[in-house]
């Protein structure tokens, strides 16, 4: 696994000195901060309670499943008092970017009528709509299924829109019974995807699933 995991931590506003102000500010724009001499890095996200969320550098030193655990308890704290689907969607896929090695696509595409509309993702640019039933992500979606795919040159009808990409999973996200979007994650290496990975991605999209409308 990855090692610039991050633990969300809670600290109140008034604790902040001037120095985690200033790179809070910078962090909020997207500019790479270097992490203070206590190894947290502050963002500037507020929650209802004016408490501001901290990531301390870690690393991800378990078994492949106690990984998986953890970072499904940090998507949980990402997501805490927050109902926006696009900023929701937007820290999963950089969550699950900085989590999984060997991978170069890691986004999400949600459902409008009979086709998938890319939404937030961490990789190069994509397809913008993948009609339901064509390719992985299409498959996916029609059947609501995960389809895990250990060779996509194999997969009849595959898009590519990396010509990197090896091997695929995708995950429905499935709320109520209705179609939500897809979880679509690309590796440059065949099968990079077990059933472990299937397994807690699924449990992960579940995780995210409750948080969206």
């Amino acid at each position: 696994m990855r090692i610039n995991a991050f633990q969300v931590k809670k600290q109140s506003m008034a604790c902040r000195d001037h120095r985690s102000k200033t790179r809070a500010s910078s962090a909020h724009w997207g500019i790479h901060v270097n992490a203070s001499n206590d190894g947290y890095i502050p963002l500037n996200i507020t929650t209802t309670k004016g408490a501001i969320l901290l990531f301390h550098a870690i690393t991800y030193n378990g078994t492949k499943e106690e990984n998986y655990h953890l970072v499904i308890k940090q998507l949980r704290s990402l997501m805490e008092g927050e109902s926006n689907v696009i900023a929701n969607l937007a820290n999963a896929s950089a969550l699950l970017y900085q989590f999984l090695d060997e991978v170069n696509w890691v986004g999400f595409y949600l459902a409008e009528e009979e086709e998938l509309v890319l939404g937030p993702f961490q990789g190069l640019p994509a397809c913008v709509r993948i009609p339901f039933g064509k390719g992985v992500c299409g498959t996916a979606a029609k059947n609501q299924q995960t389809e895990r795919v250990p060779d996509v040159h194999q997969f009849p009808g595959h898009i590519a829109c990396d010509a990197a990409s090896q091997s695929e999973i995708v995950i429905p996200i499935i709320k109520n019974g209705k179609l939500i979007g897809v979880l679509d994650i690309d590796s440059p290496i065949k099968n990079r995807f077990d059933e472990i990975d299937q397994h807690f991605l699924e449990k992960f999209v579940e995780t995210l699933a409750d948080s969206l409308s």
